[in-house]
């Protein structure tokens, strides 16, 4: 008998199970750690890699030897190597049966093959032209490509109009066309029915992961129109005056509902995107409620401010600060500020 070694190119991962039935049917893998007392024993079964993929070139009957750590390797003073283990290569799943090959079906299949190729093709320029569509500003290319792409795209097609939204804000357009964008967009999805789908969990991760990439491109979609949206009618809102401002802040405070139930507003981790909505929330509060988010939001922005947002927050700092009576510690901020960041340097 001749034994031929070889090192693998990459390794091989094994499942680990503590349970033979769950082993038998790739089922539930051990937890991430299991604690042991001293002198107790755990019985463990080694699964079949996942998808039953082995190394190139391995066939039915070679032998794969590695090792199982249990504890990371810095703190496995009896083994930190860990414990040799082998696993013997079974055979493969079995191949569904083909019949003789048909000519007539042989050519079916070599058209739809085609015709796959051409819709993916077709697919591939069709997102191409949309994403020029988003960048572009002059009104003079922007019209007749938007009207070309209207009539070749599905009807309520999802990212031709996320790219009109984009391409809304990107020339500054006016409040009423930004939300009118968004309305856009949101007619597209179904709300319901993709809550729905979100909270349901995931049995099939292979076969659902197309969908939920679906989903999770949907709500991506919903939450940016939610949110431009809202900060477009807060805008508009702020600027008017007169008998429309009642009716332009009941838009805009209904606009914010709607992205309250999808996003959480007023977490200061999310105060780059959504700083402006949440210090209307914290407004309707109190200037307790404004002073305790900007130095909450001030903290996560340190290591990834822009300038505009941290500004922002502290101008409302301030205001707020002042408004409880506490002038003097504006005023101290004010000179220790100075001192941290002088605008100018001594000569010597």
């Amino acid at each position: 008998m001749l034994w031929v070694e070889t090192k693998l190119k990459d390794s091989v991962t094994l499942p680990l199970y503590v349970d033979p039935h769950e082993a038998s049917i790739s089922g539930a893998t051990t937890s991430a750690s299991t604690i042991l007392r001293q002198g107790s024993t755990l019985a463990c079964w080694m699964g079949v890699p996942k998808n039953n993929k082995v190394p190139e070139g391995c066939i039915q009957g070679d032998v794969l030897t590695g090792s199982l750590t249990c504890v990371k390797k810095a703190f496995d003073l009896s083994r930190p190597k860990g414990w040799p283990i082998t696993y013997l290569v079974g055979a493969p799943p079995p191949k569904k049966e083909s019949n003789t090959p048909d000519p007539a079906k042989a050519t079916t299949s070599s058209k739809e093959k085609a015709e796959s190729e051409t819709s993916k093709l077709a697919a591939a320029v069709l997102e191409l032209k949309i994403k020029t569509l988003a960048t572009m500003k002059d009104d003079a290319d922007f019209e007749p490509l938007c009207a070309a792409l209207q009539s070749e795209a599905p009807p309520q097609h999802l990212p031709l109009l996320r790219a009109l939204l984009a391409r809304a804000l990107l020339c500054k357009q006016s409040p009423d066309a930004i939300a009118a964008a968004c309305d856009a967009v949101l007619g597209a999805i179904d709300a319901t029915a993709l809550s729905a789908a979100l909270n349901l969990k995931v049995v099939d991760e292979e076969a659902e992961s197309e969908e939920r990439k679906k989903l999770a491109d949907q709500k991506a979609a919903l939450l940016e129109a939610l949110t431009q949206k809202a900060k477009a009618l807060h805008g508009k809102a702020a600027a008017s005056s007169g008998e429309d401002q009642e009716a332009n802040k009941a838009a805009a405070a209904g606009a914010l509902k709607a992205l309250q139930q999808w996003e959480d507003v007023s977490s200061p981790g999310k105060a780059k995107d959504l700083a402006p909505l949440a210090l209307e929330l914290a407004k309707a509060k109190g200037h307790g409620a404004v002073l305790k988010y900007c130095n909450a939001a001030l903290g996560e922005l340190a290591a990834a401010d822009d300038g505009t947002v941290g500004e922002m927050l502290r101008n409302e700092k301030t205001a707020a600060m002042q408004a409880l009576g506490w002038g003097w510690v504006v005023e101290h901020e004010k000179v220790w500020q100075l001192i941290k960041s002088p605008k100018c340097a001594a000569l010597y």
